[in-house]
């Protein structure tokens, strides 16, 4: 695909992969980066057992201190079973729950994680020198901005390659002529 349709298709803000137009459609795949979400939903299994935890022992420090009988019964074992027959279920449902709460996390981190993911990806392609679409932001997508700021410097940097190589076209060198740089 030649450098005009290129560009066409960038100002008509469509993404151009290989070299095909493509619309923005809805996300392929949830789990983009696994660094980042891949932490956050350990992460937040984590945070779920201490608060299950938590939970129990301040249950159970309540039913101890409001316990009427000797202070040593509560050392028998059969408190503990009474506690986990008595709020099994509240477990359990805490238990049904977690997968719901992962993917609502999974899906949330998604709305940054793939902007960055992009970001990253189109910033190699620059740093390479290949003509590079602008990033284009899903509306629920959080960090619009820095994908707004990465599209001016695209810009600026086709611009200034446009400007090179028309100034190579009137010095009469060739197309892609790159001066040499002394280390």
């Amino acid at each position: 695909m030649s450098r005009r349709a290129l560009r066409s298709a960038a100002r008509r803000r469509q993404p151009i992969l290989g070299g095909i137009n493509v619309r923005l459609t809805q996300r392929r795949r949830l789990f983009v980066d696994r660094q980042v979400q891949g932490t956050l939903l350990y992460r937040m299994f984590i945070y779920w057992c201490f608060s299950v935890l938590a939970v129990c022992l301040i249950t159970l420090s309540v039913l101890a201190l409001s316990h009427t009988g000797p202070v040593d019964s509560f050392s028998d074992y059969s408190a503990l079973g009474e506690f986990f027959a008595q709020y099994r279920v509240v477990v359990m449902v805490s238990l049904a729950l977690l997968p719901i709460i992962m993917l609502d996390v999974l899906v949330t981190s998604n709305r940054f994680a793939g902007p960055l993911y992009r970001l990253r990806r189109s910033m190699r392609a620059l740093a390479a020198g290949e003509y590079v679409a602008p990033i284009q932001s899903r509306k629920k997508d959080f960090l619009h901005d820095l994908a707004e700021e990465f599209n001016a410097v695209a810009d600026r940097v086709e611009q200034l390659r446009s400007e090179l190589d028309a100034a190579n076209r009137r010095a009469g060198l060739p197309r892609d002529f790159q001066p040499a740089v002394d280390e």
